[in-house]
This record gives structure tokens, C-alpha cells and sequence, in this order.
């Protein structure tokens, strides 16, 4: 079944007039873009689900660009999504899992909304992701977990919302995230945990406020921080936790507020938290604990340089004499 639906939004036009709200409490993230002029067809009607070649050929040959519900690419023997050139915006999820023959997701290029969330997860052979690199603005989360083949995330080019959280996980052989120049707005958390050939981290040079806590956890290859230049406030905690390559923390220089607690424990190789000496305000406690390279006089002077910001206790231990 198929609906031409007025406007370009995420909502039905019987569900605005049902479900109508007070815009005086909508929050304030960007709204989708306005689609271009190519993105006007047909709405495809319910969950999307391919299985053959022939259906995802078929999706642009009967004349759609928008799926009202979910985007589902499950247990396929695909090897990319050609059929797909045409998808604008999925209205709910997409979800590409299992698909051990995936090489890429060619298909996707001019997708530029996902009403809902973005998962990419355990897909044996996926390369890489940079077909998504239209893609502006997704209404809830983004997860990458367990891509074993994925060796870069300098992808999402041009994505600049983000109204949930982001997941990188397990994600075992990638080794540089230098993507997400375009991001401005993140509603909830950025959490980077147990990629183990993770590198380095230097992208996401455009966020100024994170919704949630900013983790970086069991990056046992991880090297160095240095993105986030213009990041100024942390609506949550800060964990720099397990980072057994871990030497230094360069980026972050202009954070300023923490409203929750600082972690930076059992890195081993962390000697310097220069980047960090730019905090003046931290609601929570700070842990600096465990860090056997770090000189315990350094985990002081960071203490000692937020001052009377420290609303919290601090508990510094076991890092060197």
C-alpha cells in the first residue's frame, strides 16, 4: 500500500491532528531537513524487509523514496543494497544485522533521514559505511556493534543530528574514527567501549554540548584523544576508563563543565591530562585512581586547577609516586 503524504516530516498527517503537541515543550534539537525535490514519490507503507535481489530492485522501480516504518536488512546473502538509490528517509529504524556476505551498503546514498535509530551490527565482511554520507539527521540512536571487518568510521560527513546516543562496540578491527565533522547536536551519550584496534579518535570537531556522558572504555590500542575542540559542556560523566594504550589526553581543551563525575582509572600508560586542565566546573566526584604511568602530582594539579568547580569528593590513588 502506498499514502502521498502533504508534507515532509515524520508524522503522518492523521497522527499530527491525533497526537498534537505543545511545541513549547518539543525539545530543542534541529528538526529534519526538508527534503530536495528528487526525494518526492511514493511512501512505502509499513516495514521494509528484502530477501531477494528482485525486491530490493523493485523498491525503486514501483516509485518510492520513503519508508513509514522500519528498514530491515536481516540474514541476507546481499553483498551491498543496490535498489535502494532512491531512499530518502525510513520513519523508523533501520537495522542492518546478521548479513554475513555484506561487503558495503551501496544502495544507500541519498539517505538522508532515519526517523528512528541507525544499527549496523555483526555483519562478518562490512567494509566500511561511507555510503551514508548524505545522511543528516537521525531521530534517535546510532550503534555499530560487533563489525569485525569495519577497519574506519570517517564516515558521516554530512550527519549533523543525532537526537539519542552513540554506540561503538566491540567493533574489533576499527582503528581510526575521524568522521562526525558535521555533528553539532547529540542528545545523549558518545560511548566508544572494548573496539581493541581503535587507535585514535579526532573527529567530532563541531559538538559544543553532549546530552549525556562521554565514555571511552577498554580501547585497549587507543593512543590518543583529540577531537572535540569545541566541546564546552558534558550534561553527565566523563569515563576515560581501561585505555591500556592510552598516553595522553589532548583534545577536550575546551571543556569546561562536567555535570556529573570525572573517571580516568586503570590506564596504564597515561603520563599527561593536560587536555583536561580546562574544567572549572565539575558536579560529581573525581576518580583518578590506577594509572601507573601517571605521575600522582599531575592527578593533583588537575584537581588543584578546578578548584572550587569540584563539587564532589576526590579520590586519587594507586597512579605513580
Amino acid at each position: 500500500p502506498v499514502d502521498q503524504d502533504s508534507d515532509d516530516d515524520l508524522v503522518s498527517d492523521g497522527d499530527e491532528i491525533l497526537n498534537g503537541s505543545d511545541p513549547c515543550e518539543a525539545d530543542q534539537s534541529p528538526p529534519p531537513p526538508a527534503l530536495p525535490e528528487s526525494c518526492n514519490g511514493l511512501v512505502y507503507q509499513g516495514t521494509f524487509e528484502p530477501n531477494t535481489s528482485a525486491e530490493l530492485a523493485g523498491f525503486c522501480a514501483d516509485g518510492y523514496t520513503v519508508i513509514s516504518e522500519d528498514l530491515v536488512v536481516d540474514r541476507t546473502y546481499f553483498t551491498n543494497l543496490i535498489g535502494l538509490e532512491c531512499l530518502c528517509e525510513v520513519r523508523g529504524d533501520v537495522k542492518i544485522e546478521r548479513n554475513n556476505t555484506l561487503l558495503n551498503i551501496r544502495g544507500l546514498d541519498q539517505l538522508r533521514i532515519i526517523g528512528g535509530s541507525l544499527t549496523v551490527m555483526n555483519n562478518l565482511s562490512l567494509r566500511n559505511l561511507y555510503r551514508l554520507n548524505n545522511l543528516q539527521w537521525i531521530g534517535e540512536d546510532l550503534k555499530v556493534i560487533n563489525e569485525q571487518s569495519l577497519n574506519n568510521l570517517n564516515h558521516f560527513t554530512s550527519l549533523e543530528t543525532i537526537r539519542g546516543a552513540i554506540l561503538i562496540d566491540e567493533t574489533r578491527s576499527l582503528q581510526t574514527i575521524n568522521g562526525f565533522n558535521q555533528l553539532t547536536w547529540l542528545g545523549g551519550s558518545l560511548s566508544l567501549h572494548d573496539n581493541h584496534s581503535l587507535a585514535t579518535v579526532s573527529g567530532f570537531s563541531e559538538i559544543d554540548t553532549l546530552g549525556h556522558n562521554l565514555e571511552f572504555i577498554g580501547n585497549l590500542s587507543l593512543r590518543s584523544i583529540s577531537g572535540f575542540n569545541r566541546l564546552i559542556d558534558i550534561d553527565g560523566d566523563l569515563f576515560i576508563n581501561r585505555n591500556s594504550s592510552l598516553r595522553e589526553i589532548n583534545g577536550l581543551r575546551g571543556l569546561h563543565g562536567i555535570t556529573g563525575a570525572l573517571e580516568i582509572n586503570r590506564n596504564n600508560k597515561l603520563y599527561c591530562l593536560i587536555g583536561l586542565h580546562s574544567i572549572r566546573s565539575l558536579s560529581g566526584d573525581l576518580f583518578i585512581q590506577q594509572n601507573h604511568s601517571l605521575p600522582n602530582s599531575r592527578a593533583l594539579n588537575l584537581r588543584d586547577s578546578i578548584g572550587n568547580g569540584l563539587q564532589g569528593n576526590a579520590f586519587i590513588s594507586g597512579n605513580s609516586p
